[in-house]
């Protein structure tokens, strides 16, 4: 009798332990960190990746916030005096709304735009602990658009996402209207459920799925939506036209999302040759800055 109990008891601890995995995992990955996520590719000693602080920091800066769910959404805008243009720069995973600025100011310079810089759940300076990897954030876009066209009826928009913030951007895609001009995802992902899978197998090859299922459950608990809840199927729906970045070296979000993307929704592309994930517009800023721009510049105002 005592070896059934002890048995039962090895085997209760490893289902809890099984299940708990997910919900560490989920404490561990998808929670507010004061590090920042950092890749295999050491770039840093060859170039610069520091904000511009100076611009960031502008005297004329404002924060801006409205509420949501008993907590406030924020933002950085940085004014660009007498425009109705509004670019909307989302960082990626575990970044600062100041990530990819010297790329920003170029582009809403260039653009005569002012430049709203979001805070993305997770992020220090947000409400939020947890970071949803793009399903709440892709509906938290949709309200600062909303936000700003109360404060600006005249309000037009352009949109760039690195890494996961170009996933919102394309999560979000099907519920653009005609003020949303167009859109730059630089390294975006398709399917969230499908980019955990290909983290997981990267690291854990075989044993991947029987980690998986824990992961999408917790998520699930705690977010109240499934990881496909949004997807680039809105591609297929959207009318804002898309420009389509992607590293050939990047091992973070796998090219295929790229080449899934275009399949959705053949659009202008660049891939960019022996670049790692999202830093294009760093190791190959002057290339980056004239495609993105001209992009831009020709869609219909």
């Amino acid at each position: 009798m005592i070896w059934i109990l002890i048995v039962g008891c090895i085997l209760l601890a490893l289902v809890l332990l099984y299940f708990g995995f997910g919900y560490i995992f989920l404490a561990k990955f998808f929670r507010r960190s004061k590090k920042p996520l950092k890749f295999k590719d050491n770039l840093g000693e060859k170039y610069d990746f520091s904000p511009d602080l100076d611009w960031l920091t502008s005297p004329d800066k404002e924060d801006l916030t409205y509420p949501w769910r008993k907590k406030l959404q924020r933002a950085r805008l940085i004014p660009y005096h007498g425009s109705h243009k509004y670019l909307i720069c989302i960082h990626g995973f575990k970044g600062s709304f100041g990530a990819h600025s010297r790329m920003n100011k170029a582009l809403a310079n260039a653009l005569k735009a002012n430049a709203l810089l979001l805070v993305l759940r997770g992020d220090k300076e947000s409400d939020w602990s947890y970071c949803s990897l793009g399903n709440k954030e892709c509906e938290d876009l949709l309200r600062w658009i909303d936000f700003i066209k109360k404060r600006d009826p005249e309000a037009r928009f352009y949109i760039w996402g690195v890494s996961m913030g170009a996933a919102i951007s394309i999560f979000a895609s099907d519920h653009y209207g005609p003020e949303v001009l167009g859109v730059v995802a630089d390294s975006g992902f398709g399917n969230l459920q499908e980019q955990m899978d290909d983290l997981f197998r990267a690291r854990l090859h075989g044993l991947a799925p029987f980690f998986e299922f824990p992961v999408k459950l917790a998520y699930q608990s705690h977010f109240l939506v499934p990881m496909d809840q949004h997807t680039d199927a809105a591609l297929k729906h959207t009318h804002t036209p898309f420009f389509f970045i992607h590293g050939e070296k990047d091992t973070f979000v796998l090219p295929k999302n790229f080449h899934h993307n275009l399949e959705l929704d053949p659009s202008p592309s660049w891939f960019i040759k022996d670049c790692p994930h999202a830093v294009g517009d760093v190791v190959d800023k002057d290339e980056y800055f004239d495609k993105v721009s001209r992009f831009f510049l020709g869609l219909k105002d």
